[in-house]
């Protein structure tokens, strides 16, 4: 042993030295690439199953109330122009709303997310069929004051439970994100 240790020179020992750090850096990089993949692969599933769906559910919440604001704006200034161009925007903004709801109803759901997204749908359609539809059409006709009144009676009281669900959903993605995060 002692003449196998007294062979080994010191060229060699700095070799032997600097392949066993070379082995071990090169093992870290694979970990670190390796953990690296896996952090990305948790910050997509959080993108897109939680960010993007933040993101829709906040557009329709901003869509949802220029509705009203359109409305109420067609109601204070009824001349022909502002009730077609509030009409056609308020239009534009259900389509839009469709288009949204559509993309976040094809996500993947907690249970709780599931009733939230139930009573939304119900309450945005019983608010587009019942409220919106019926204020445009009179706007349309020139029944401001009808149009006022369907505003106050329907709009408005069926607006709070859409904007309630809206909340719920808004909140529960942030808690649902929370959690895969931690």
């Amino acid at each position: 042993n002692k003449v196998m240790a007294t062979r080994i020179t010191i060229r060699l020992r700095l070799l032997l030295l600097v392949a066993f750090y070379s082995l071990l850096l090169i093992g870290g990089s694979f970990l670190g690439i390796g953990g690296m993949s896996i952090i990305r692969g948790s910050l997509e599933s959080v993108y897109a199953g939680r960010t993007v769906p933040l993101q829709q559910l906040s557009e329709m919440h901003a869509l949802l109330l220029q509705n009203r604001l359109a409305i109420i704006g067609a109601v204070l200034q009824p001349t022909p122009e502002i009730i077609g161009a509030n009409s056609d925007a308020v239009d534009r903004s259900v389509a839009r709303i469709d288009e949204l709801w559509s993309a976040y109803s094809a996500t993947r759901m907690t249970d709780k997310e599931k009733a939230l997204a139930t009573s939304f749908e119900q309450d945005r359609k019983r608010l587009i069929d019942e409220g919106l539809k019926p204020t445009v059409a009179k706007l349309r006709a020139g029944n401001v004051s009808e149009a006022e009144t369907q505003l106050r009676t329907s709009v408005r009281p069926m607006f709070q439970p859409v904007e309630k669900d809206l909340d719920g959903l808004i909140k529960l993605q942030t808690e649902v994100a929370q959690s895969e995060y931690r």
